[in-house]
């Protein structure tokens, strides 16, 4: 049996990491398979374990001395989100039916909330879907996108979490 055969029948781990509200996952970069070859397989089998566990977004560090593997993940769909002097950050959004949700790199987030009151001083919560505890309540709202104003911002999360359209009094 050649080295290459015997290199092929390797088993490998599955990469895990630090899990997230969002069911996103952070790898553990100390985790990352020792050859390009096995880290391959390594990310396909892993990328079809976080599919079947419906994981939604993948963070993948690659360590600064490590960049051989960098084209390996953008093979099997990771994409550049940042570099630092000792990393490059991949993600993958993994979620079919919802548009990529994972933030840009910046600087800053900013967050808003919509308080919405109908005729009769109801006002409007939504619950969480990503809280740590069940019957999480909360204003409608998110971030704003890149460039967006606030008021905008605040009457697309209320749209987008509640299909109401609602108009900014501020």
């Amino acid at each position: 049996m050649t080295y290459t055969e015997n290199h092929e029948n390797m088993e490998v781990k599955l990469l895990t990491g630090r899990g997230d509200i969002y069911s996103g996952i952070t790898v553990d970069s100390k985790l990352l398979a020792k050859t390009s070859a096995l880290f391959e397989r390594q990310l396909e089998q892993s990328l079809v374990a976080w599919r079947q566990a419906k994981r939604r977004g993948i963070w993948l560090s690659i360590p600064h001395d490590r960049t051989e593997l960098i084209p390996i993940a953008q093979k099997l769909g990771f994409v550049l989100h940042h570099a630092k002097p000792d990393y490059v950050m991949l993600t993958h959004w993994l979620d079919e039916k919802e548009p990529n949700q994972l933030p840009s790199y910046a600087m800053s987030t900013i967050g808003v909330g919509g308080l919405v009151v109908n005729k009769k001083r109801e006002v409007l919560l939504v619950q969480e879907r990503f809280a740590y505890v069940k019957n999480y309540f909360k204003l409608p709202g998110g971030c704003l996108d890149m460039g967006e104003s606030i008021e905008s911002g605040v009457e697309r999360e209320v749209f987008e979490e509640t299909g109401i359209r609602a108009h900014f009094r501020g």
